[in-house]
């Protein structure tokens, strides 16, 4: 490819870059779409004028398509780094917000895992207490019979 210089497109100084508030991040649409694949056809054709030109010994300042490319792509260009820049951020946030949710699906399962816990622990205390209730009851039970067998041997010695 050619050497490509500044001058071979402007006559004129450049001018100063417009001073641009922020673009809010918005995700890719097919619009953005469009843009990509315009600065990509656009890029395409600009490298066969430059081959073109450099085949023919011609400077690239006289070939108007050339600069009028050069002009959109450069405009393109911002578009398609404020793009990128938007995308960037985007997926930032969303890498966030999923660590978010991680987060939280791991803080719901650690408390699904402490319900089911205390869940048995209470289930573990009910069977102790129906175990030592029954043991009572039995023990209660012993205690009669022993009396009563005690009572019935106390009417025979009387009589």
């Amino acid at each position: 490819y050619p050497t490509v210089n500044a001058a071979d497109f402007h006559s004129e100084p450049a001018p100063a870059p417009a001073r641009t508030e922020p673009v809010a991040a918005k995700p890719i649409t097919a619009t953005d779409g469009d843009i990509q694949a315009a600065f990509s056809t656009s890029l395409r054709l600009l490298e066969q004028h430059m081959e073109a030109a450099a085949s023919q010994g011609r400077p690239l300042s006289l070939n108007p398509t050339a600069l009028s490319l050069y002009r959109s792509l450069m405009t393109m260009h911002r578009d398609v780094l404020t793009q990128l820049d938007g995308a960037t951020r985007e997926e930032a946030r969303y890498l966030a917000l999923q660590a978010k949710q991680d987060s939280i699906e791991l803080a719901r399962q650690q408390a699904a895992a402490e319900a089911a816990a205390l869940k048995e622990k209470a289930l573990q205390q009910q069977r102790e207490q129906e175990l030592l209730a029954k043991l009572q009851l039995e023990q209660k039970m012993k205690l009669i019979e022993a009396q009563e067998l005690e009572k019935q041997e106390y009417q025979r010695a009387l009589e």
